[in-house]
């Protein structure tokens, strides 16, 4: 094989990097569109049947169920049961 023969055939492989590369990406793009469509039917698809219910919390219970008593702001404040830790003493 000569040298020019071997250039050649390195673009050739390179060009089909390329191709493969271009696919990838294609197919990358392709999956992810459809992923984000799947998850936007099911989040709709979920969020119509809990408004249907007729038992379904108002928005300031949801609020209170998800957060606690005292909010958001205060989520992270210990509660009553957690553990305290041990002491410096022991």
């Amino acid at each position: 094989m000569t040298p020019e023969e071997a250039i050649e055939r390195a673009e050739e492989i390179e060009a089909g990097y390329r191709d493969w590369r271009n696919i990838g990406r294609e197919m990358y793009r392709l999956g992810f569109e459809a992923g984000r469509q799947f998850e936007k039917e099911e989040t709709d698809s979920a969020w119509r049947h809990m408004a249907a219910r007729t038992d379904a919390p108002g928005g300031e219970e949801l609020e209170r169920l998800r957060w606690g008593e005292k909010g958001r702001s205060r989520f992270g404040d210990p509660r009553p049961g957690d553990y305290p830790g041990r002491s410096r003493t022991g």
